[in-house]
């Protein structure tokens, strides 16, 4: 849902569950190690004349490798990675080219002459390289503030598929291929989903751990080369490069679930969350959204859930995020879940991250830190408000303890996170500051933290009803939060339509399992005209 006007005519939104399982389809200048520490559990750590070099086995089956232009590492923090570093079984070998590394299920080479890392499998097949001279980090100015971006280039092989990167409306999903080879930017907005992790036809999955809006090109390695590419990470800022190589059997399945272990597993949705389900731009009042359940079940109709959108508060300057409903409108919220429950429905619920000024809500919030001092107008409906901060811990805690005390107590079932990237006209959120550094540091992450408050706060609350949570967007990780992404505003055409699956194939190569569309399209395209084949009328 947008800021801005919307037509009348709406598509119905029909939400049919698409369940998308990840299978099997499927630096910038010369480095010389001055020295090496070897063989312990923490890894290979090399001292190069202008940086540090760091690569450990985070399990059997996960190697981390860090980089940084310094002579330690910084401290870093994940907000993707939940695992801590488990007893790996490795052993060591060193020749005058290069240090191995061999695991139970791969090996990995570290060269000694430009401190290049590659990836093998046991039968010494290469599955990733590190291009040679191509890690960087440079000092970099985003929305005029000073700090560092990062990038590191691979070698690809000129056959493999490479998939994922989130949610994108191009129509396609394979990176490394003719049609295809291009330039992918994640950064949150409604109907684009960046997540920074990739599976490969090879087997392998690659999370790069940095939330900054980052840039993934694929291209040729060189024009007379057909035979290999070359992937490169470009991300507004780093103070490191920090990446993830996941590798078990060859499968694209076994490498997920040991991205999954890394990032968290994906909680089982109940059975109800998994059917059919119903809704539209909104339901305007109690009587409306009864009426069509009752409906629905006149007709036999087979539908699980039901959601009532935005809106459904009182008219006013002061009463998004309120959390209330118009008593005009909605005399009985609590009667009204009871009869939909009642008739075998369950309901989710529209809630935002950004406040009316001078509601209750956004007062308890400012006073505790738990808000952006920032203002932002919307359009539609016309006001101004603030959005509140998820990367504050007492942030997150006293928004679940709002929406559990003003709409889960009544009888909600789920949340739907609407404009969680978030929606702050021209990425504006990148010059605000959050306790874990500049926003622009952490740009990509607001949904995973957003959806992280409300899980967490709803399993510390009961153990009686799953979490359902149906979301805008998604970052790397957020499949923990037993969390739904769906496709966003889109149009009711035939083609974005079609585009619809390759980005819900992309999205659950992303690690994330559970994805939906509005089958119909959101907006509606009557302009089309009566008796055009080319478009669906609505």
């Amino acid at each position: 849902m947008t800021d801005i006007p919307k037509e009348r005519h709406y598509a119905m939104k029909n939400r049919i569950l698409l369940l998308f399982a990840a299978a099997a389809l499927l630096p910038g200048c010369t480095l010389f190690p001055s020295g090496t520490k070897s063989g312990s559990p923490q890894g290979e750590q090399l001292s190069i004349d202008n940086g540090t070099l760091h690569v450990q086995f985070w399990s059997d089956d996960t190697v981390r490798v860090t980089y940084a232009a310094a002579n330690e590492i910084p401290k870093l923090t994940s907000l993707s990675v939940v695992e801590t570093p488990a007893k790996a079984h490795w052993k060591r070998l060193e020749n005058d080219r290069e240090i191995t590394m061999i695991g139970p299920n791969f090996k990995v080479h570290i060269d000694k002459e430009n401190g290049a890392v590659s990836f093998f499998d046991l039968a010494d097949n290469i599955l990733l390289r590190e291009s040679a001279q191509g890690r960087n980090i440079k000092p970099a100015t985003v929305r005029g503030v000073s700090g560092n971006s990062c990038a590191q280039s691979f070698d690809l092989s000129k056959d493999e598929g490479i998939y994922g990167l989130g949610q994108h409306q191009r129509g396609d999903w394979n990176y490394n291929s003719e049609n295809t080879r291009s330039r992918v930017r994640l950064a949150q907005s409604n109907m684009e989903v960046g997540v920074p992790v990739i599976t490969s036809s090879k087997g392998y999955v690659l999370l790069w751990d940095n939330p900054a809006v980052t840039t993934i090109s694929v291209s040729k390695a060189d024009e007379a080369d057909n035979s290999q590419d070359v992937m490169q990470w470009s991300s507004e800022s780093g103070r490191a490069i920090d990446y993830y190589f996941c590798y078990s059997d060859g499968t694209a399945s076994a490498a997920m679930k040991a991205y999954r272990k890394l990032t968290g597993d994906a909680p089982l949705m109940p059975k109800w969350e998994l059917g059919f389900w119903q809704c539209k731009e909104r339901y305007n009042t109690q009587e409306e959204i009864l009426g069509v359940a009752k409906k629905y079940r006149e007709l036999k109709v087979p539908v699980d859930g039901i959601i009532q959108d935005w809106q459904y508060w009182p008219p006013g300057n002061d009463t998004w995020g309120s959390h209330k409903f118009d008593p005009e409108r909605y005399p009985d919220p609590v009667g009204m879940f009871k009869e939909l429950h009642d008739m075998h429905y369950h309901t989710l619920i529209s809630v935002w991250p950004k406040f009316d000024l001078g509601s209750e809500n956004s007062k308890e919030l400012n006073d505790a830190g738990g808000m952006f001092p920032e203002i932002t107008r919307y359009v539609y409906p016309p006001g101004q408000g603030q959005w509140y901060n998820p990367f504050s811990k007492r942030g997150r805690e006293i928004y679940w303890k709002q929406i559990r005390d003003q709409l889960f107590a009544k009888g909600v079932d789920g949340w739907w996170l609407d404009a969680p990237e978030p929606e702050i006209t021209n990425m504006a959120f990148r010059t605000y500051s959050t306790p874990l550094g500049p926003g622009y540091e952490v740009y990509n992450a607001y949904p995973l933290m957003h959806s992280t408050g409300i899980y967490q706060g709803q399993r510390a609350t009961t153990d009686e009803k799953r979490v359902v949570i149906l979301t805008r967007s998604a970052y790397a990780g957020q499949q923990r939060n037993s969390a739904i992404t769906w496709s966003g505003d889109i149009q009711g055409t035939w083609q974005v339509l079609r585009n619809q699956i390759p980005a819900g194939l992309s999205f659950s190569l992303s690690g994330i399992p559970y994805w939906n569309t509005d089958t119909g399209g959101f907006f509606g395209n009557r302009s089309a005209g009566n008796g055009d084949p080319t478009n669906p009328q609505y």
